[in-house]
């Protein structure tokens, strides 16, 4: 299946995308006349988008996904082969904005690199490439290089996978450059939200991966008094839990994890 559909697909069943899909049907039915449907309709999609935007949905979702990876000290962590840190929304430089914007993938380049510099594996693996090619574009993971050289790790102890657009194809791309260098056992670095699909589909295509998060805390608005009062990071947390999910569920259908 081409990638735009996969993501069009993902985007109509989160919580905002399935709310809009609702108020068309709410929309078609006061069109057909039917206003007792139509209204039904109408209120059952704003009731769908307020439940995933409280802290009672995220708590639902995310925390089964994200707290069964604890944060781990340096010095619990074993040596390895490698360290792989996977990208996510990096926004390479450009020539109206010469300076990449990482994210929380800087966070996550900045304990790569602190990993590195403890010993725990002589190379650093950066994944991640171009979702959507234009020319002159750089890949994230380019942009993800120098930031670890930014950040003392040298040029020659950082691999460049960057071809990968998804998931499936950092683990797949990133086993290649295993396979070639000989490496087999591997820190994964990846966001808590995500660990569970990534690290299965990195073991699906041969690799040993070792979860590496830097948080296992998903609560956004944990006082009682705001239990169901919607807001954006509850909602963001949602749909990134529900996203990972699904990712999940389909993953193992098509065998990848």
């Amino acid at each position: 299946m081409p990638l735009i559909i996969d993501k069009l697909l993902t985007l109509l069943a989160m919580p905002v995308g399935a709310t809009i899909l609702g108020a068309l049907a709410a929309a078609v039915a006061l069109w057909r006349g039917w206003r007792r449907t139509a209204r039904v309709l109408a209120v059952a999609a704003f009731a769908w988008l307020w439940f995933w935007a409280t802290p009672i949905a995220a708590d639902l979702v995310v925390p089964r996904l994200v707290e069964r990876y604890p944060v781990r000290h340096l010095d619990d962590l074993p040596n390895a082969d490698a360290i792989v840190v996977l990208s996510g929304n990096v926004r390479p430089g450009s020539a109206r904005r010469p300076y990449p914007l990482f994210g929380a993938t800087g966070d996550r380049l900045l304990h790569g690199a602190r990993m590195f510099n403890a010993g725990l594996a002589p190379v650093v693996i950066v994944s991640g490439g171009v979702v959507w090619p234009r020319e002159g574009r750089r890949s994230m993971a380019s942009a993800m290089r120098d930031m670890l050289v930014a950040l003392g790790v040298p040029s020659d102890a950082v691999l460049v996978e960057g071809r990968s657009r998804t998931t499936r194809q950092n683990a797949v791309y990133t086993a290649e450059l295993a396979t070639e260098h000989g490496f087999k056992r591997v820190h994964l670095v990846a966001a808590g939200v995500h660990m569970q699909r990534a690290s299965a589909t990195f073991r699906k295509v041969g690799l040993e991966p070792l979860p590496v998060v830097l948080a296992s805390g998903t609560r956004v608005g944990a006082h009682r008094a705001l239990r169901f009062l919607p807001s954006s990071g509850q909602l963001r947390a949602s749909s990134a839990a529900i996203r990972e999910r699904l990712g999940l569920f389909i993953y193992r259908l098509r065998g990848w994890a």
